[in-house]
């Protein structure tokens, strides 16, 4: 089940103001608060606004609030017959010539005006900028979101589409809304001698059965601001245009793409100078390898790999040397492990080798405490080969040994 919505609503009549507070869930609505207090004549609508907020509960900071005002508090709020043929974006080329006679005694550049188009008819709602500030002020100071600011009779008409003709006597007013003809037609009356509720009808809304004060401030909190004249939108501080409504955030964007490509670019700043240091160092010890082991060649940038790939290609050390059997690899791996022959007293009597093996005759001197030593040594240096494999056949002869050792190609 959806979680319950907060709503306040505030109206402010010429001779009275209400506050009311409900949740709604579900379709269904119920009031959490309902105050009423008096207007004395002269009382200021903004102080009749504070007063009110401060009867509602705390749990309603943060929640949204719409106020509806009396049609004296406003320099216009009216409803016409739109001319023909316009469109919603000649509004504003037509809205001084159509305000001029309505707010009689106001200057345009002084008021927030709202004129917005519904089914060729036009609905205006018109405030003193002074009074919308101090209005703006006092909803702030309670930590509320205000959403609508507009006439009783124009929420009243948004709320209840399905009344066909409302009339309702309070605050000292009469606020009509009438549907019976086809266009939607509304007005509020002065009646300074209605100060209660006498005589006036129940309506509902939402399960609600409400009375003609609790119907104006219902309609502030349900009342939707994009359905309705909301002075908010004429406010001087107010989005005008497309262009004005998302400069702001288009501004906030570009500023915080600017920003994150900024970083980027320190970052990759940092990078470049990281390997340019690391190529440094590298180009530095390059340079030192060269020297030492190719000090007779010139030195070359990025060339030390393939130069030393050539030279171990020549020594025959280089890996895969040996995958195909030759005669040269088992030269090169004598000469690589053959122990001092002198120390062994060495003589060697014959040599083959061939792709497929080798085989070596020599004689070693015995030693006296132990006759085969020089002849097992040589078989085991041999041995240290990773790329040869040496079986040994040994013979005693007086002071000498006979050596006979069959060479094989290790498997891989």
């Amino acid at each position: 089940m959806p979680m319950p919505q907060l709503r306040s609503g505030i109206a402010i009549g010429r001779r009275a103001g209400r506050a009311v507070c409900l949740t709604i869930q579900g379709g269904k609505a119920s009031l959490v608060l309902d105050r009423q207090i008096d207007r004395p004549i002269g009382m200021p609508v903004a102080e009749t606004l504070r007063a009110l907020l401060e009867e509602l509960p705390g749990v309603a900071q943060g929640s949204p609030v719409g106020i509806v005002l009396a049609s004296g508090d406003l320099a216009c709020d009216d409803v016409w017959q739109a001319p023909q043929g316009m469109k919603a974006r000649d509004i504003a080329a037509v809205a001084p010539v159509l305000l001029e006679a309505r707010a009689a005694g106001e200057t345009l550049e002084g008021l927030s005006v709202d004129i917005r188009l519904s089914r060729e008819q036009l609905e205006v709602a018109a405030l003193d900028n002074k009074t919308l500030r101090e209005i703006q002020e006092a909803v702030r100071s309670k930590a509320l979101t205000l959403e609508l600011v507009t006439s009783i009779p124009a929420a009243i008409a948004e709320v209840f589409p399905r009344e066909s003709r409302i009339a309702l006597l309070w605050a000292g007013q009469r606020v009509e809304v009438d549907r019976r003809e086809g266009p939607l037609r509304w007005r509020a009356v002065p009646m300074d001698r209605v100060r209660g509720e006498e005589g006036s009808p129940t309506l509902s809304h939402q399960g609600l059965g409400l009375r003609p004060g609790q119907v104006a401030a219902v309609a502030a909190a349900l009342a939707h601001p994009d359905l309705v004249p909301n002075v908010l939108r004429g406010a001087p501080e107010a989005p005008r245009t497309f262009e004005e409504k998302f400069r702001r955030p288009l501004r906030m964007l570009g500023f915080a793409a600017a920003l994150l490509l900024v970083a980027a670019g320190l970052s990759f700043r940092v990078q470049e100078q990281c390997f340019r240091a690391e190529l440094a160092a590298a180009r530095n010890r390059e340079a030192e390898l060269w020297k030492f082991h190719f000090s007779d060649r010139t030195y070359v940038k990025g060339d030390l790999l393939r130069v030393a790939k050539e030279k171990l290609q020549g020594s025959g050390l280089a890996p895969g040397d040996g995958t195909i059997p030759s005669a040269l690899c088992f030269w090169m791996e004598l000469g690589r492990y053959l122990p001092d022959v002198e120390s062994l007293g060495m003589t060697l009597e014959t040599l083959d080798l061939s792709p497929e093996g080798g085989r070596l005759s020599a004689t070693v001197a015995a030693v006296p405490t132990d006759t085969l030593r020089n002849a097992a040594l040589l078989e085991a240096k041999l041995n240290d080969s990773q790329k040869i494999a040496v079986r040994g056949d040994f013979e005693t002869r007086g002071s000498d040994v006979q050596v006979r050792l069959k060479m094989d190609y290790r498997p891989r």
